[in-house]
């Protein structure tokens, strides 16, 4: 009997590379603040839940379908980040389980699709916090569970299988209309594209009960959201954002193309750096298997191609350039890579985290400074062979232990966030010191405005609703038609109190770290004075805590936009 021993030590080898990769990544993940985009919706979830009206009291440009899933989550497992994180972490390891089961069946070994997890969960594990539970990663999960059943239909529960595609369908759509265009590509393409003769009954959902059965899930689904949004009151104010808002919102996407090219290839770096090396692969799976062969490896190579191009292209042609839509395609991206690649798909981990430490290193050793040399000399030279990388940023490796405790220290969250003190991740040291100021004045509804994007947490804090509408007020006031509105509705509330977020000036003009830090009440020294000419800067200042600046309204409300 043959044995050898060098497929133990390989698969031995992956499995502790893969516990390294989530003992070393989990606990920093799930202690690190929620982005923005997140908290909006578990402030929407929340004020829904208080008896509120969805859209009416928060705006919101997109269906509520991601408001419902966290009000869900909210519901059952309470408000920490660490609860729809690890809800998080569920849904991306479907996601890579199901892209699995496809890498399979193009005859893709089982050595090779478990480098495939390790490199998918390592990708998303350490990529900053501005991916984390969003929209465009969670209606991936749908349309893998609609490909996956389309895929495997047989004659008996053929309609049940196609009912079921319909919800999962009408579930992704409910969270952006935009994963209509893959999911139609993807269907077409099982439907129409294959050349050879399906087994069993598959790919006969095109004809009914099949197609009957996908569209009366997609009318289910759509049905239920539909009758929650007359139930609730929230139809007619998400009639009055989609045709009153959007337009503005998307003529204002259209002019963005550029940004939109660059943050294709720079923003996830380096992983981007793979789409140069998965579109010319994707087109060739297309074409070899309408051209050449016809087998179940070229065909679900084909099939991965036409989802990874059909996403890449709604994200870049009807989206806007942010990071968490990057995120979906780049994942397929590496799916599809890996089925041409296979093990060797490996060394990309390994490069990246060589990198990390690489660009981690101190002077200290002489290594170390030949490269912080050649770094300081030519650094776009450097980062082409050795792209930052925080997997093993020494910094947050420093706090690992800390994310270990029960109580976490706010401090210690506070450093986790690849996006440290910006206007999308909020404080949570300061936030704890403004809602300690503000909870003896026992403030009534409409008396405090949270004018900045991340501040806006201290409504739940204080149990008080949201005193306006515009959660990102800083995204709001991108509606020039609007502004008037904006400031109309601040008027009618009548604030007596006001917080604002020292990250959103910072944005604009050159305020030093060391006058973010401090803590005096009064605006840092750098601030222009132009800036102090608009609501709520133009108030007075009776508390600071490091970025976050609690304002009296003791002066008359007249501008609001000063950026």
């Amino acid at each position: 009997m043959n044995f050898s021993i060098r497929p133990i030590l390989a698969w031995f080898g992956a499995g502790a590379l893969l516990l390294a990769i989530l003992i070393l990544g989990i606990p920093p993940y799930l202690r690190t603040p929620l982005w923005v985009d997140v908290s909006l919706y578990d402030i929407a979830a929340w004020n829904v839940l208080q008896g509120g009206v969805h859209y009416r009291d928060t705006l919101d440009t997109n269906p509520p379908g991601m408001m419902l899933l966290q009000l869900g989550i909210r519901s059952l497992l309470g408000w920490s980040s660490e609860a729809i994180l690890a809800i998080d972490l569920l849904v991306i390891t479907a996601i890579l389980l199901l892209l699995s089961r496809l890498l399979k069946k193009s005859s893709l070994s089982s050595l090779a699709v478990f480098c495939f997890l390790i490199t998918g969960a390592f990708f998303y594990i350490f990529e900053s916090e501005y991916i984390h539970c969003q929209r465009d990663v969670w209606m991936l999960l749908p349309i893998l569970v609609a490909i996956n059943l389309y895929d495997g239909t047989t004659p008996r529960r053929r309609f049940l299988r196609a009912f079921l595609v319909g919800c999962a369908i009408g579930t992704a759509v409910c969270l952006k209309p935009h994963v209509l265009i893959p999911a139609l590509g993807s269907y077409l393409w099982m439907r129409f594209g294959r050349r050879t003769e399906p087994t069993s009954d598959r790919g006969s959902l095109g004809r009914p009960p099949g197609f009957l059965g996908i569209f009366v899930g997609v009318v289910l689904v759509g049905s239920a959201m539909s009758c929650w949004l007359i139930a609730s009151g929230s139809l007619a104010p998400m009639l009055d954002i989609f045709l009153n808002w959007n337009p503005e919102y998307y003529d204002w996407s259209s002019s963005e193309y550029h940004f939109r090219w660059v943050s294709f290839w720079f923003t996830l770096q380096p992983w981007s750096r793979l789409h140069a090396v998965a579109i010319p692969l994707a087109i060739f799976a297309i074409w070899n298997y309408r051209s050449r062969e016809a087998t179940a490896t070229t065909y679900y190579r084909s099939l991965l191609a036409v989802l990874y191009l059909t996403w890449i292209a709604q994200a870049f042609l009807l989206q806007k350039s942010m990071a968490y839509i990057q995120a979906p395609g780049m994942i397929l991206g590496i799916a599809l890579v890996a089925s041409y690649v296979g093990k060797a798909l490996i060394c990309v981990v390994f490069w990246v985290l060589i990198s990390s430490h690489i660009c981690g290193m101190k002077e200290d050793s002489s290594i170390g400074h030949y490269l912080n040399s050649w770094k300081q000399r030519s650094p776009a030279t450097f980062y082409v062979f050795f792209p930052y990388h925080c997997s093993l940023d020494p910094e947050r490796l420093e706090l690992w232990s800390d994310c270990l405790k029960w109580d976490c220290p706010d401090v210690v969250r506070d450093k986790l966030p690849y996006f440290r003190d910006h206007l999308g991740v909020p404080s949570y040291v300061a936030q704890r010191d403004v809602v300690n100021f503000l909870k003896p004045l026992n403030l009534q509804e409409g008396q405090l405005v949270c004018w900045c994007d991340a501040t806006f947490l201290i409504y739940r804090e204080l149990n008080l609703k949201p005193a306006i509408r515009y959660l990102h007020v800083h995204t709001a006031l991108m509606f020039q038609s609007k502004r008037d509105l904006i400031r109309a509705d601040v008027l009618k509330c009548s604030p007596k109190y006001a917080v604002v977020d020292l990250s959103l000036p910072k944005w604009y003009f050159d305020i030093p770290d060391k006058e973010m830090a401090d803590n005096n009440p009064e605006f840092p020294p750098s601030l222009p004075d132009f800036a102090k000419t608009a609501f709520p800067w133009d108030q007075k200042v009776v508390f600071r805590s490091g970025r976050y600046v609690v304002l009296e309204v003791t002066e008359p409300i007249d501008r609001i936009f000063w950026y």
